[in-house]
């Protein structure tokens, strides 16, 4: 049963960081394509849910690694630290070199400025990677550590947690210093994935009924329907966790070539893509290589490029190397 949870949740995370990568391409540099209508589906649904699900995740492998086996809070802490905040600093100053040097080519150039250094490196107000917010906004939930450790054996608490939780997801607060928006309206999710992990509902995604139901509601909150996030973002979720569980029961390998360097990917798959779309948008390359190999060139630059690069910095075995790239 251990093996095969392992196996279920591997298959998921890299379910998951796929749709991360496919999120980030973007060849021709706009919110909508108006050429490729087809992708613009693949970019709203995947938007839906994607980041919740990766946060519900976060929470369902916190409580499995840390809460249940009442992990102390300093070395808790320290160990996210390590390996979540210096490489997004690490990665944060090396994405400044790029934003700097081409900001035209650039979708979220960056401004060299003392205002401009606090609101990244102090208040994390933004970043010269816009996806960075995630890590800020995990790290910073991880510091709740020890209110998730006494809901851990207070049932009044939990529900507690998980109403507050519920009602900052949909209040949409706006607040950019320390990502405390997106903390606020994440926190549902992960202690979501903690509930799940803690009273193994996962177990009840096996079911194929549970996979066609959920995929069916899949649909239908992805059509534009004026459906609130919460639900959608539960909706994609579930299926997820049921599309993932299912299909390890007969790919247990799944998605084996890469989902052991999600967060590396994470790191510098972006990087590789921007690079794909610079060769799109000012090359000669599109009137050469047809839109949709170019697209599916991207997704293998951003998973496999990352990992190549992950391996040969085991191979160096270099202590802070590989700290900075959180292996």
């Amino acid at each position: 049963m251990k093996s095969n949870k392992i196996a279920w949740l591997s298959v998921l995370q890299g379910w998951a960081m796929l749709l991360v990568v496919l999120g980030h391409i973007d060849l021709n540099n706009e919110i909508v394509d108006p050429e490729h209508p087809f992708v613009n589906l693949i970019h709203s649904t995947i938007y839906g849910f994607h980041m919740p699900l990766f946060m519900f995740i976060s929470g369902y492998l916190f409580y499995i690694t840390k809460i249940n086996k009442e992990k102390l809070y300093g070395t808790t802490i320290l160990a996210k630290f390590k390996r979540l905040y210096i490489p997004m600093i690490f990665f944060t100053c090396v994405a400044l070199l790029p934003k700097v040097i081409l900001p035209t080519l650039m979708k979220h150039p960056a401004d060299i400025s003392w205002s401009y250094f606090v609101d990244v490196f102090i208040l994390y107000k933004t970043n010269p990677l816009s996806e960075m917010w995630f890590v800020v906004s995990l790290f910073i939930l991880m510091l709740l550590y020890p209110i998730y450790k006494s809901a851990n054996h207070n049932k009044v608490l939990e529900y507690i947690i998980l109403v507050v939780s519920i009602i900052l997801s949909v209040s949409n607060i706006q607040c950019k210093y320390f990502q405390l928006g997106q903390v606020s309206y994440m926190l549902f999710y992960f202690y979501s994935g903690i509930l799940v992990s803690k009273y193994k509902w996962y177990e009840y995604a096996q079911n194929k009924y549970v996979l066609i139901l959920s995929l069916m509601l899949f649909v239908v909150v992805n059509v534009e329907l004026p459906i609130v996030p919460i639900v959608r973002n539960l909706v994609g979720i579930i299926f997820s966790f049921s599309l993932c569980q299912n299909l390890c029961k007969f790919f247990s390998n799944l998605f084996s070539s890469y989902r052991n360097y999600t967060y590396q990917i994470f790191l510098m798959g972006i990087f590789f893509q921007m690079g794909v779309r610079y060769l799109y948008l000012y090359s000669e390359i599109k009137y050469i290589v047809p839109f949709w190999l170019l697209y599916v060139f991207s997704i293998f630059v951003g998973i496999y490029i990352p990992v190549l690069i992950s391996k040969g910095i085991k191979k160096i075995n270099n202590s802070c190397i590989n700290l900075c790239f959180g292996l």
